[in-house]
Parts: C-alpha cells; sequence; structure tokens
C-alpha cells in the first residue's frame, strides 16, 4: 500500500496550482456562505490555536 506522501509525489504539478479564477471563485463562495475563512474553520472544528498560528504564519 502506497503512503499518502508517494502517492502525492506521483501527482502531476498542475494538481497543486489554482488558477486566479477559481482562487477568486472559492473565496467569494466561501465569504458568501460561511462570513469568512475563521468562521469557515470554526464550523470545521478546526482548534482555536490553529487558526491562531495560521493567521500568524500567514499574515504577518
Amino acid at each position: 500500500m502506497r503512503t499518502m506522501a508517494e502517492f502525492a509525489r506521483q501527482l502531476p504539478g498542475y494538481f497543486w496550482e489554482a488558477s486566479p479564477e477559481s482562487m477568486t471563485l472559492f473565496l467569494s463562495t466561501l465569504q458568501r456562505e460561511y462570513g469568512s475563512i475563521r468562521d469557515y474553520l470554526n464550523v470545521q472544528g478546526v482548534e482555536p490555536s490553529l487558526v491562531q498560528r495560521l493567521e500568524k504564519a500567514l499574515l504577518t
């Protein structure tokens, strides 16, 4: 059985890319349905400490 890492290494490069249009659609849908990324993560049960770490890593 292959591990997830082995599987991921075999995916084509375009699998890891997103067009500006798809990101715009994703983010606008997320905003419309959940209000914010933070609210989306809360609905998904993400621990608040992880949200804080993500914010620190990605927004500073």
